[in-house]
């Protein structure tokens, strides 16, 4: 067989693989299926760590909870929450776990759970507060978890999550859920979509900002602009319809 031929089969045997686990993904979640194949998620991706669809500007932060340049970038992001309005700007969080960081997807896959299920009557409250929490003992998950099974490294998670008031037994039955796990799946691959590479990967109105600034000062040339663009053009649509 020519090396033509076996790139040819790679690839077809690749894109079938890829076709079976959409296939498998949309049957498991009950999504409908974009004509790609590609399920469709029941709401848009990404959790809000403040505003909402309806705010001005939008700031879409991908992220892997245990990623140091992700951790390292997370105070510049509460200060952007502290000082916007959550009328004038959102930051939506998507989740994405490098492949090199070999616990990532079950963390990421914890993301998943706690972002949508309700903890003290509100769903998504437990979230940031686990993200922190998980920044906060990233090398547990890292080096210091080389030796461990997947079991184990699931069990430290669920005792992290057990910190910030998510029961540890509902995030062990959320490991075992398939059809969490499967959306997961789909949540890197709408990262993958957008063409995301790294973490943590801004954008800003849906176009990436790179290199990304580091400072409150920095973010607020891009955003603030945007802030009053949107004002302007909101009080002449009002001043139309008047």
């Amino acid at each position: 067989m020519t090396l033509w031929a076996r790139w040819m089969c790679g690839r077809v045997g690749w894109l079938a693989f890829l076709l079976l686990s959409m296939q498998e993904m949309a049957a498991a979640t009950n999504w409908p299926v974009a004509a790609d194949g590609q399920p469709l998620p029941a709401s848009p991706p990404g959790f809000s760590y403040t505003g909402s669809p309806a705010s001005r500007v939008h700031l879409e932060v991908f992220g892997d909870n245990l990623c140091s340049w992700t951790k390292a970038a997370w105070p510049v992001i509460q200060q952007l929450a502290q000082t916007y309005d959550a009328n004038a700007l959102e930051i939506r969080m998507h989740f994405f776990p490098l492949p090199y960081h070999h616990n990532a997807f079950f963390v990421a896959e914890a993301d998943r759970y706690i972002g949508t299920t309700a903890f003290g009557g509100k769903v998504g409250a437990r979230l940031f507060p686990f993200v922190e929490a998980i920044f906060a003992q990233q090398e547990t998950l890292l080096t210091q978890a080389e030796n461990l099974t997947e079991a184990q490294v699931q069990n430290r998670i669920c005792d992290i999550a057990a910190s910030v008031g998510v029961p540890a037994a509902n995030l062990t039955a959320a490991f075992a859920n398939r059809t969490m796990n499967l959306a997961t799946r789909a949540m890197f691959k709408y990262a993958c979509s957008r063409g995301v590479t790294y973490t943590p990967a801004f954008y800003l109105n849906g176009f990436e900002i790179n290199p990304a600034p580091t400072n409150l000062s920095a973010w607020g040339a891009y955003i603030n602009p945007l802030i009053a663009a949107t004002a302007s053009v909101a009080s002449q649509q009002r001043c139309t319809h008047e």
